[in-house]
Parts: C-alpha cells; structure tokens; sequence
C-alpha cells in the first residue's frame, strides 16, 4: 500500500506517543511498590448510599449561599456514609483548603483520586502533598499516571509536570530514569523562559509554571528558569524585573546558596537591581544585599546571611540593618563580641529609635553586665524597656529579652510579669492571625513564590519560645536561676 507523506507523518508521531505510553507504563510498574488499598464497598442505591447523596447536595447548596462551615459538616457526613462518594471528596477538599486544613485537604484529595482515578487535578495537588510529605515514590506515580493520562495543554504546561516528575523520580532513587524527562523539558522551559514576553497572559503563566515546581521542591529548576527571565526575556514591567530576582533570591536561601546570590546582584546594572517590595525605584546595591541577606537568614542560612550583610557594609559601612542584623548574628556565637558592640553601636548612632536595633543593643548591654543606667549612658532595662514599648509590646522575643534583664538587675516580680506578658501575647489569636498575615503577604508581594506553609515560617520564628518562657516563670517561682538567663 502506497503511504502519503502526510500519512507518514501522522503514523510516526502515533509511533512515537506509543513508545512513549509503553515507556511510562513501564516505568510506573517499576515506581509502584503497593496497590491501592480495595474501595469500600457501598451497595448501589442502599439507604447509606442516599444518605450521603443527600448531604452532599446539601453541602454543595450550603457552599453556594457561602454557609461553609454547614457545607464541611455536610460533607464530612456525606463520605462518613458513603467512602466512594467522589463529588464529597471533592467538596470536602475544596473547603479544606479554603479553611487552611492542611492536613484534612491533603487527605481528601487523596481519597478523591482513589474515587476517580482519572481526575488530573486529583493527581497534581495528590503529587505536590506527596513531596511535601517526603514520599517521592508516591508522587512520582501520580505524575507518571497524569503523563499517561494524554491531558490535552499546552507544551510549557506538560513540560512543568515532567519537570516535576523527573524530580520525584530522582529523589525517589530513579535518577537515571528522570533524566530524559528533564532534560526534554527543561529545554522548553528554557526556551520559553528566554523568549515570552512580559504581558499579563504569560506573567500569570510563569508565576504558575514556578509555584507549581516549588511545590515539587525543584528549587534549581526554579532558580534557572526565573535567572533565565530576569537575563534575557523582553520583560518592560519593573515588577516582573523585581519578581524574579526575588524568586531566584529565595531559591538560593533554599539551597544555601549565598554565593549566587551575590553572584546575580553583581552582574545587574543599575537601572535593573530590583527586588519585589522595592520595584517602584532601582535599588542602591548595598540595599540589596541587605534586603537578599534577610532572605536567607529567613530561610534558616545565617552563615549565608552573615556574608551578604558583610557584603552589604564594604558598599556601605553605615547600612543601619547591615550592622544591626549582622551585630546580632555575631553576637550569638562566640569569638566576635567586640566586633559585634561595634556593628550594634554604630547601627543604634544611626537609627536610635529603630525598635529592633534597641533590642539588639539590649541585649548587648545585657552580655556586658551594663543592666542599669550609667554614666555613659543607658542599661540593658532602659533599652529594651524603650524597644518594647515602641512596638506597644506586642513582641514577644523583645519581652522576653526584657524580662531576662529585669530578672539580671534583680526585680524578679517585674520580671515574671514580662515574661507572662510574653506568653499572654503568644496565645492570643490575633497575634498569630495577624503575624500569620504579615508572613503570607511577605511570600506574595515580597518573595514572589511561595516556598512553605507560613505556619511553619511562623513556628520557626517562635521556635522553642514558650517552653523557654515557661521555664523561666517555673525556675523564678522555685527561686531557680531562669533556665534561658
């Protein structure tokens, strides 16, 4: 039989989609170590059945008039009655993530799927809570079964989940399979990155495409492909200019990587040394390495953090939070007190009522054993006093600090009161909800990707802080030296 060349054509590419269905058909075989748990059997029109048919009418009508939490109940009852009861999963997902449930979302996604084997979206959020949750094996599944599934989107679309695939296969163990993966997909993602304009359309594909493989925790993906951006794209916004410098910032504070940060500041010019918060006007360079060293020392690098501040200073040797920030570090560890007193000092002669620059010189007051007022001037009490009460003493770690120094000068009943103060100021909800808010705009409109739960930005704020206020107030009441002092 006579082939046209049209034929051909068609007949390879199915070829090629063929081998490429056996080839991750294949591959899931290998990935997949356990079989789904068996579903629940629920007989066919049965009164649980129908029961759980109502409540998730009831549930999506009290969603629609916006009565959420009727809606939750209702479809907590409705898959209580009914486990395979897909369209309840689905609702009960949906809420869950409106209500920040992580937990709740990750499992009824979860049992979604398993409902509704072929529900992409199932697939994708399952993939990411799976990462999230350390089970590469369990996400790279979904994903190969997403590539197996033909969704009909756009090459960049496909090429992120490969991306996102490669990497849990990779951090599965499979590195030698997830290479041709992300090798394919890394050249259209690159290809992409260096030529879609700035528009609204592909400004909103992009900030997708990188949430999506943070989410994955492909942080050098994200690095490169936001570098590549900022590089060479025919970007004329300043925000998007701003917005990926940030996120490739932030991808470098999670791979600990302060060098490339520096690295990227210094080949900007100056029109374009820009960060998200600061887009409006170019920022002066010592600014910017202050501000990417808060980024790092955010995401847990303060040794990183340390050597952008330190940078920060040979731009500018009077950058008030380069000295300060810097100071404090140095503080903490050993060998560098009289080097930190001079950072601390010179920041306070500079901003003298930054609140927390008269924490830091509190505390260094404190290390000194200057406690009260002298004649050469104010004690760790008078300082940290002044700090406290110019936030409206709504800082916790400030309190406590104040509380440690009126407990050194001996006024153990004031000292108690802080440090109660303290934890009142922890436990009340409109602290965290508030601080939560601050977290999740700083993310947003600051960082430009999301890069974890601000719960748990939050927690490492506050890391250990209770339980030191805590034993404190027990070790004061027993007539103990505070555990912290």
């Amino acid at each position: 039989m006579l082939i046209s060349c049209g034929m051909a054509v068609l007949l390879g590419v199915v070829g090629v989609a063929t081998d490429s269905a056996v080839r991750d058909q294949a591959l899931l075989d290998r990935v997949e170590t356990q079989t789904q748990p068996e579903p629940v059997d629920v007989p066919w029109l049965s009164q649980r059945h129908l029961a759980s048919a109502r409540a998730q009418v009831q549930g999506r009508l009290a969603e629609r008039k916006n009565d959420l939490q009727f809606a939750m109940h209702a479809y907590k009852q409705a898959v209580e009655a009914d486990p395979l009861n897909g369209a309840a999963w689905l609702g009960l997902a949906r809420l869950a993530s409106k209500f920040d449930d992580v937990q709740l979302a990750a499992h009824a996604w979860a049992q979604r799927l398993r409902c509704c084997p072929d529900d992409v979206q199932a697939m994708e959020i399952s993939a990411t809570a799976a990462m999230l949750d350390h089970r590469p094996k369990d996400a790279a599944s979904c994903l190969i079964r997403r590539r197996l599934a033909g969704v009909d989107e756009s090459e960049m679309a496909a090429a992120q989940w490969d991306i996102a695939m490669a990497r849990a296969l990779d951090t599965a163990g499979f590195v030698d399979e997830a290479k041709p993966y992300k090798t394919a997909a890394k050249e259209v993602l690159q290809h992409h990155a260096a030529t879609d304009p700035g528009d609204r359309a592909h400004r909103h594909d992009w900030n997708r495409v990188l949430q999506t493989l943070v989410d994955q925790k492909a942080y050098e993906d994200v690095r490169d492909l936001a570098a590549t951006r900022l590089q060479l794209a025919p970007l004329r916004a300043p925000g998007d200019r701003g917005r990926y410098a940030s996120v490739a910032l932030v991808m470098d504070a999670m791979l600990s990587d302060d060098a490339a940060s520096a690295a990227m500041l210094e080949s900007l010019d100056s029109e374009n040394i820009r960060l998200l918060e600061f887009f409006h006007q170019p920022m002066q360079p010592t600014d910017a390495f202050a501000a990417a060293a808060n980024i790092h020392a955010t995401l847990g690098n303060e040794a990183g953090a340390a050597r952008l501040y330190r940078r920060a200073l040979e731009l500018d040797p009077n950058n008030s939070l380069a000295l300060n920030n810097l100071g404090y570090f140095l503080l903490e560890g050993p060998g560098h007190d009289a080097e930190a007193a001079a950072m601390i000092e010179r920041a306070w002669s500079l901003v003298p009522d930054d609140p927390a620059t008269l924490d830091s010189l509190g505390w260094l007051r404190m290390q000194q054993g200057r406690l009260g007022d002298d004649a050469s001037g104010p004690g760790a009490v008078t300082v940290l006093r002044r700090a406290s009460r110019l936030v409206d003493d709504q800082d916790p770690i400030m309190l406590e600090h104040l509380g440690d120094a009126l407990w050194r000068s001996g006024d153990e009943a004031s000292a108690r009161r802080t440090w109660r103060l303290a934890l009142a100021v922890l436990s009340h909800p409109d602290f965290r909800e508030q601080r939560l808010r601050l977290l999740s705009a700083m993310q947003s409109n600051d960082w430009g990707v999301w890069v974890m739960p601000v719960q748990s930005l939050y927690d490492s704020e506050f890391e250990g802080l209770v339980d030191r206020l805590r034993a404190d107030l027990q070790d004061g009441l027993a007539g103990d030296t505070p555990t912290s002092d």
